[in-house]
């Protein structure tokens, strides 16, 4: 069995008699030229919409159908999945099975996904895919955000490194006696994933040994696939479970809490120091880096002092916990009041688009932490702050979670197991010995 041809190389326009014909066209920033609607051209119908910066023109040549069309694709906009807005963009034949889904009722907006516009695929059996196929439609739904057990979409650096993990082991299976891309799925056994795991620890990547954390990223990463698989919304097939229990080794990882010391050091040797107001606003508030260089003023409500994060088509929260409410410090509000007086009119982003690149946001990061001498992450941020919101201001564990925007309780739990050793460095600061620069 083939998976489409036309899902592996989309077209922007069609132009056949008998089929509806699409463009899909980028939208200038700001601009409000496009009429959106239906509206009648000779013997046609063009509907219009837009969403983001894409702007979508279908032309149909029924009247009612065209009036179908666009409260179809309205429905769309409402629960913002421009992944099927832009599906239909690039296969405007979908846009009459969406017609006829939307007036069904049978689907919500949220719930629905490109497979239900699909013609029903022929049964399939693991014997027949191979890992090649298999593979090649998983990175399809991860480019489209139609993968995920949780049913959210993953953030780009996550697809990333997806891709790059799948790529290498696609490679390692055309070593040895193994069958390369034509092995097939039911070949793909948790023996297997071990030895890829043993590999992948076992091999040099930029002249040293990649570490046993790596290792297990990459057979989670492959695991991932794997449930993919099985999963309904993935191929559905009938597989044995994956999942493999790995041991973490005896080394102890670094307190995740930075003491205040260590917090003080990094700032002031951050570098350049216009990426101040950035980490300030992410150490004062807990948020992930994601969420901190995406945010927006329309999230930022300076006169009640709060961030009130919620999903955004350009930047999705990692679980629906993620949409909540958080209280500004006195420094993130001076900082946040200054980012507003300079801000770009035109623009909804808190940031300007030089602090929003990621990677020029680990590149200072990188730069601040090689001169201070202190050894610690990004995401370590998140972490102190959770635990100065429980030391230094007497805040409940399950407000601290709220903040944080944690699904699991015994997620907030690991990130405060560093609240006794935090508030002792705290004391010691104000009344003895300073402690080591990064440790607490």
């Amino acid at each position: 069995m083939r998976w489409p041809a036309a899902l592996h190389c989309p077209a922007l326009s069609f132009a056949t008699s008998h089929r509806p014909i699409a463009h899909l066209t980028p939208l200038p920033h700001g601009s409000w030229r496009y009429h959106v609607g239906v509206e009648q051209r000779g013997s046609t119908y063009r509907v219009r919409t837009r969403w983001s910066s894409l702007h979508l023109a279908l032309t149909l040549r029924d009247k009612e159908e065209a009036k179908d069309a666009f409260a179809a694709l309205t429905w769309l906009r409402r629960y913002q999945r421009d992944d099927l807005l832009k599906a239909v963009g690039e296969r405007p034949e979908l846009i009459l099975k969406l017609i006829t889904v939307h007036k069904a009722e049978r689907l919500a907006a949220r719930g629905l996904s490109l497979a239900d516009l699909l013609p029903a695929k022929p049964a399939a059996t693991p014997a027949t895919i191979t890992v090649a196929e298999a593979g090649a439609r998983w990175v399809y739904a991860l480019d489209h955000k139609l993968e995920s057990v949780r049913e959210r979409a993953y953030a780009p650096t996550v697809i990333t490194a997806y891709k790059r993990a799948w790529a290498l082991f696609i490679e390692w299976l055309n070593t040895g006696d193994r069958r390369g891309p034509l092995t097939t799925v039911t070949e793909v056994n948790k023996r297997m994933l071990l030895d890829w795991r043993i590999h992948v620890e076992q091999t040099e990547f930029k002249g040293r040994k990649r570490s046993r954390a790596t290792a297990n990223r990459h057979l989670a990463i492959v695991s991932a696939w794997a449930t993919w698989v099985r999963a309904p919304h993935g191929l559905g097939l009938d597989l044995p479970d994956h999942r493999i229990s790995v041991s973490k080794g005896e080394a102890q990882p670094l307190p995740r809490a930075l003491s205040p010391e260590a917090v003080s050091k990094l700032f002031q040797h951050l570098s350049p120091t216009h990426w101040e107001a950035v980490f300030t606003v992410l150490a004062e508030t807990g948020l992930r880096a994601q969420e901190c260089l995406h945010l927006k003023w329309s999230e930022v409500f300076l006169d009640l002092d709060a961030l009130k994060l919620v999903e955004k088509t350009d930047r999705p929260l990692k679980s629906a916990a993620a949409t909540r409410e958080i209280p500004l410090s006195v420094l993130a509000k001076e900082h946040l009041d200054q980012a507003f007086t300079a801000r770009d009119t035109n623009s909804d982003f808190v940031w300007p688009p030089e602090l929003r690149n990621r990677n020029a946001f680990e590149s200072a990061w990188r730069r601040t932490v090689n001169k201070a001498d202190v050894k610690a992450r990004v995401h370590d941020l998140r972490h102190t702050r959770a635990v100065r919101w429980a030391v230094e201001e007497g805040v409940s564990e399950a407000e601290i979670r709220e903040r944080l925007g944690h699904r699991e309780a015994s997620t907030t739990a690991r990130y405060l197991k560093g609240a006794n050793q935090y508030g002792r460095a705290r004391a010691r600061r104000a009344t003895g010995p300073k402690s080591s620069p990064n440790g607490v």
